[in-house]
């Protein structure tokens, strides 16, 4: 059986750089690293959560640009679009735009 990584606070020293490196590392598009050295569990959840976060954030822009080139718009005025429309949903504008990819 394998061992799980040793956790790593992020309070201590060495765990604030893990958590720095991991933080860019989900920045630069790369998903949490399962195999990393484990942090505590509410850095790991930032880690987590910061992935969704920007994930949501690319879906949204290619949506917008999608939404742009389709309708001959600015960019400003396709977020816009887009943000009506899942208003008079009653959606996320996340939901909205996995629409307008898919």
């Amino acid at each position: 059986m394998g061992r799980s990584p040793p956790t790593q606070p992020a309070d201590d020293p060495g765990g604030l750089s893990v958590l720095g490196y991991r933080l860019e590392s989900v920045y630069n598009g790369l998903p949490p690293d399962d195999d990393a050295v484990a942090l505590d569990p509410g850095s790991e959840q930032l880690v987590v959560g910061v992935w969704h976060a920007l994930r949501i954030r690319m879906l949204i822009q290619e949506a917008v640009n999608v939404t742009a080139a389709r309708d001959g718009r600015s960019a400003e005025d396709a977020y816009l679009k887009l943000r009506m429309r899942a208003a008079q949903l009653g959606t996320s504008i996340a939901q909205v735009a996995s629409a307008v990819i898919t």
